[in-house]
């Protein structure tokens, strides 16, 4: 198994030569499996991919004739490639990419069975088993988007394997942003220091300033002047004796 970024950069490539062909010639694979898909790295490490046999491919969606044997391979089919009257189109090599994707990432394809009808029940009923939990990174939104290619009804895949890359990419930025699409939240602040070395600002806002203390010695000061005052009153209550005794 691959890590899950490698995975989605292979089935990118892989997904962009499926897409280039249909566009510019209306080629349909038909045979996306994992020995078609060749990958080399570059200096920088970046896988390089090449899709390759296109020996079965289809152009302009053309039906193959009802009858006729069922080409592929079993395990990678779109459950609409087991009847041999189907009209093949981008969708069938959509799902092919996406049980590819899935065998990159599990080391086994989606759907097990050894037999033609096995597989074929499998393709057409059975549910892919979820990711989560097997697969690091995989969170239940990017294993709903990597199961997309996967659905039974065509008409229910992604458009195009590029538009499929690009809702397993949105989902991983989403995860990695918290799982809902929004930035990841600011680190907590340090928390505050204890209440017994911080004052209350409400309190340090209303507080009145504390009376100012009296200077040193004025108790004293007073003391000495009122003794002074009661020697005068006493001395004079003296000198009015005196006199009224002459």
């Amino acid at each position: 198994p691959m890590p899950l970024s490698l995975a989605i950069d292979i089935a990118d490539g892989a997904g962009a030569a499926l897409d280039y062909a249909y566009r510019r010639a209306n080629i349909t694979h038909r045979d996306v499996k994992p020995a078609n898909i060749l990958v080399a790295f570059d200096s920088d490490g970046a896988p390089q991919v090449k899709l390759a046999d296109f020996g079965i491919a289809v152009v302009d969606r053309h039906k193959v004739a009802a009858g006729s044997q069922i080409l592929g391979s079993w395990a990678y089919m779109a459950p609409e490639r087991f009847t041999a009257s189907s009209e093949d189109g981008p969708a069938v090599d959509v799902y092919a990419l996406g049980c590819v994707l899935y065998y990159a990432l599990t080391g086994e394809p989606p759907f097990a069975g050894r037999e033609l009808e096995e597989l074929r029940q499998a393709h057409r009923h059975a549910k892919a088993p979820s990711l989560v939990g097997r697969v690091d990174g995989v969170t239940p939104r990017v294993d709903a988007a990597i199961r997309w290619a996967l659905r039974k009804d065509p008409a229910e895949r992604p458009p195009s394997a590029g538009e499929w890359i690009a809702a397993i990419k949105k989902e991983r930025r989403r995860a990695a942003a918290g799982g809902s699409g929004r930035p990841a939240p600011a680190p907590a602040r340090p928390s505050a220091p204890p209440r017994a070395h911080q004052a209350s600002p409400a309190r340090v806002a209303s507080a009145r300033p504390a009376p100012r203390p009296a200077p040193s010695g004025g108790g004293m000061s007073t003391f000495l002047v009122a003794v002074l005052v009661v020697l005068v009153l006493v001395a004079s209550g003296l000198a009015a004796v005196i006199v009224n005794s002459l």
